[in-house]
């Protein structure tokens, strides 16, 4: 809904006429750009409201869909800065006329026409940057709600019970399918490493666990933005992440953050932690197989931190330290990566605890990846 690749090349061939030529449409006109979300279009705009709505019009006219998804998550900032809620209605209304004119062709054609939406993966975030999708569910706008991060990271743990508890009744009329991305990244300025079957196992436990209806894979394509093998996508596309196949798989669970949130909101942002001033880490589990090994896992920014020896607790079960993992390499930004064994009586599906007590005289050493394993 409102692409914005390759923006500060004004002149690329990626561009349409529409957004070259009318610079005083785009979110934040002007040089010099400061960011590529400057130059998103901006739907306060009437011009670009009915230019978009134009390219629905073609397509449920000329093709025959089975439904119309509208990827406001690419790219999701639409307004100024500041006039976000005043865009929340502009987009309601917006949705309003798109569910009209899908309705009006599904009747033509003697079928259903479903539309879906991205949305942040946040109720409030998406309510902060104009794209409500409660709403647009409650009033019978939308057959499928996918809340989402962008690209940035994936966001292991997206709070579907939270949007089923603010849809109410709207949440049996809709399918609600959370998405994963690509990237992990610990913080916003951390490395990204593609993901891995491993931590896409994470990823569907959670989601499960929390009440997703299907799962939303984006930028999994099987060339440029693939994230592992060939032959760990034959894996993915064969086997899948229903709960039988996560309860005989390991999978990974990191700590990650919110890639999409209103100006000066919180965007749970965990890492980099101090080694010296302890850290907390909540991350959900899925359903923890019976007899599963957990272990937590702490990537350091440097070998030594001194003297003393790291105290973990699990829902206040202590951890005991074992052997640090051989490989750093899957940990972004780590030189040693220490290991904890969680024992099963401190484990709980879903949302854990971990702490990390302070550890004195470790004033230079920063916790910069954080991540639970679980293995049947």
């Amino acid at each position: 809904m409102n692409d914005v690749h390759n923006v500060p090349d004004v002149t690329s061939y990626m561009h349409d006429s529409f957004w070259r030529e009318n610079p005083g449409w785009w979110r934040i006109p002007g040089d010099p750009l400061d960011d590529w979300t400057d130059r998103a279009l901006d739907y306060n705009q009437p011009g670009v409201r009915e230019h978009a709505m134009a390219l629905v019009r073609e397509l449920l006219m000329r093709y025959q869909p089975d439904g119309l998804e509208l990827d406001w998550m690419r790219f999701g900032w639409h307004f100024r800065p500041g006039e976000e809620a005043r865009g929340g209605e502009v987009l309601t209304e917006f949705m309003r006329e798109v569910r009209e004119l899908a309705d009006r062709w599904a009747e033509r054609r003697g079928r259903p026409l479903k539309i879906a939406v991205r949305v942040p993966a946040h109720p409030d975030a998406a309510d902060g940057l104009g794209m409500p999708g409660v709403r647009w569910a409650q009033e019978g706008l939308i057959d499928m709600l996918v809340p989402c991060p962008f690209w940035t990271t994936s966001d292991y743990d997206i709070p579907l019970k939270l949007w089923r508890e603010r849809l109410g009744p709207a949440a049996a009329q809709v399918v609600l399918a959370p998405g994963i991305e690509y990237n992990m990244r610990a913080w916003p300025e951390g490395k990204n490493v593609p993901n891995t079957l491993e931590t896409v196992r994470g990823w569907a436990a959670m989601a499960w666990e929390q009440g997703a209806d299907q799962l939303y894979f984006f930028n999994y394509m099987d060339s440029q933005t693939l994230p592992f093998s060939h032959d760990d996508y034959r894996i993915m596309l064969e086997r899948g992440f229903g709960p039988a196949e996560l309860a005989r798989q390991p999978r990974r669970q990191p700590q990650t953050y919110r890639d999409t949130v209103p100006i000066g909101a919180d965007a749970e942002i965990k890492l980099p932690a101090q080694l010296n001033e302890g850290a907390e880490f909540t991350l959900n589990l899925g359903h923890v197989p019976s007899g599963a090994t957990t272990t937590l896992t702490l990537g350091l920014d440097t070998e030594d931190w001194g003297e003393g020896e790291p105290a973990v607790l699990v829902n206040g079960v202590p951890c005991p330290r074992i052997a640090d993992h051989a490989e750093v390499a899957p940990f972004p930004g780590a030189v040693r990566a220490l290991r904890f064994a969680c024992p099963g009586e401190g484990v709980v599906d879903g949302h854990n605890s971990f702490v990390l007590a302070p550890l004195d005289g470790a004033a230079t050493t920063r916790i910069v990846w954080a991540e639970a394993r679980i293995e049947p």
